[in-house]
């Protein structure tokens, strides 16, 4: 008989549900991600802005943080989140000084360096435990033109069995690097949610009516999951605790989709990171000792155009 793990599930624990509202208009924020602070612990709203979570803290003080792209994140206790109608407020515009450029969509490149690499599949990183993120650093075209966008975003993903027809959806963001070279600010302030269809092996997501002017000092693209019972699917492997204790068909629970990576040198130019609880953090610091990686490291294949 398999084991089942729920995330630090414990049978006396309750659920706490809610919904999470626009605090200006009063509809409802979908896909917003509710984490228990400082544990690994967390879940996602689903269309409706609803939510329903065994978040397996054990300290009566634990504390919630609500975020959603275009809003203000929000910190609560986990204590009053049973029915609770919890509000966040929209980030405020800027409009202090707005620039207009002109897309003249004369030249195109596609930017991409995975050609001839090895696929991997790139899936919950938290190991279904949190939502988590993947993204990927791409430099602004040399000798291309001084005002360039984002034309589109090619997503691909892995043909694992367990979730290759499931329809999951999974939002796409597009950030600024930050000066230590981290993804940071968002530049696609739409809350963008993708759906694959079942059996493809990529999607593309096009970008230009959102008129993303590249930075002079580059962008990331990110995916991030999505905890909501649509994406859920069951994984079994056997779990070594250490040298002498190994759980034998464990079932967890885990997110679609698994998107597809490939395996790069760990070196300087090195640029992709994956999102944990406490922040984003390179990849290269991933548990990579698995003959499987070969010294290499994974990182997410997306295929990005450009234009001017």
């Amino acid at each position: 008989m398999a084991l089942l793990l729920s995330c630090g599930l414990s049978a006396q624990e309750k659920p706490v549900w809610g919904s999470v509202l626009n605090e200006r208009t009063g509809k409802q924020v979908p896909f917003a991600h509710l984490i228990l602070v400082g544990e690994k612990s967390g879940t996602s709203t689903d269309e409706n802005g609803e939510f329903r979570w065994m978040s397996g803290a054990q300290d009566k003080k634990a504390r919630v943080k609500f975020s959603c792209i275009g809003f203000e994140s929000r910190t609560l206790p986990l204590s009053v989140l049973a029915g609770a109608r919890v509000y966040l407020s929209p980030v405020a515009e800027e409009l202090d000084e707005v620039e207009v450029y002109l897309m003249k969509r004369e030249k195109h490149r596609n930017l991409n360096s995975f050609r001839g690499k090895r696929s991997i599949g790139l899936g919950n990183f938290s190991g279904g435990a949190y939502p988590s993120a993947v993204a990927k650093y791409y430099e602004k075209p040399r000798n291309f033109a001084e005002n360039s966008f984002i034309e589109r975003v090619q997503v691909r993903f892995f043909p694992s069995r367990e979730q290759v027809n499931i329809p999951a959806r999974f939002r796409l963001r597009i950030m600024e690097a930050t000066p230590e070279g981290k993804p940071g600010k968002d530049m696609l302030l739409k809350n963008l949610i993708v759906q694959r269809i079942p059996l493809r092996s990529k999607t593309e997501i096009n970008l230009l009516e959102h008129r993303i002017r590249i930075p002079d000092n580059g962008f990331f693209v990110a995916v991030e999951h999505l905890f909501i019972k649509e994406n859920a699917y069951r994984e079994t492997r056997d779990i070594r605790v250490n040298d002498t204790i190994i759980y034998n068909g464990v079932t967890i629970t885990k997110y679609a989709p698994v998107f597809k990576g490939v395996l790069e040198a760990n070196d300087e130019a090195f640029d992709a990171y994956y999102r944990s609880t406490d922040g984003w953090k390179k990849m290269n610091r991933l548990d990579t000792s698995s003959p499987v990686f070969g010294n290499k490291v994974p990182a997410p294949a997306f295929k990005v155009r450009v234009t001017d």
